[in-house]
């Protein structure tokens, strides 16, 4: 078999995914074809490199420092905001279009319609539980 077959298997192999069958197969793949071993080789040697990278965190004080930014507090306010009354305004109009259509049967209109009204309530639901609770929440001072 030519080496584009064997090429998916190169990453399966350097990340241990393969299955005992397909990881003998590509190993004898490679004991014939230098150009595959020494490209698996490679990706070897970055896999190890990129697994000992640690990312850096930021600070505390620079995380409390961007939210004090008021720009930084409306921004996230007003994108809630607007991606809320988007979606309502969608969905409304949506269930709406649903509702009216003369060729939708009455199966998938109710159908739909329960669909679309039991999400609302579970939304609900969800959110004056969240609201409720809200002052007793032991993680609600926590920043990150």
């Amino acid at each position: 078999m030519s080496c584009d077959y064997y090429k998916p298997l190169m990453m399966g192999y350097v990340d241990d995914e393969l299955e005992p069958e397909q990881r003998e197969e590509f190993v004898c793949h490679m004991r014939e074809c230098e150009p595959c071993a020494a490209e698996t080789i490679e990706f070897q040697r970055l896999a190890a490199i990129t697994d000992g990278l640690k990312l850096k965190e930021p600070t505390d004080v620079e995380i409390e420092r961007f939210w004090t930014s008021i720009y930084n507090r409306l921004e996230r306010s007003s994108g809630w905001v607007l991606f809320g009354f988007g979606v309502l305004l969608l969905g409304g109009y949506g269930m709406f279009r649903f509702l009216a259509a003369e060729r939708i049967d009455v199966a998938w209109r109710i159908g739909g319609g329960s669909l679309a009204l039991g999400a609302t309530l579970l939304f609900t639901s969800v959110l004056r539980h969240r609201l409720r609770t809200l002052r007793f929440d032991r993680y609600r001072g926590v920043k990150r």
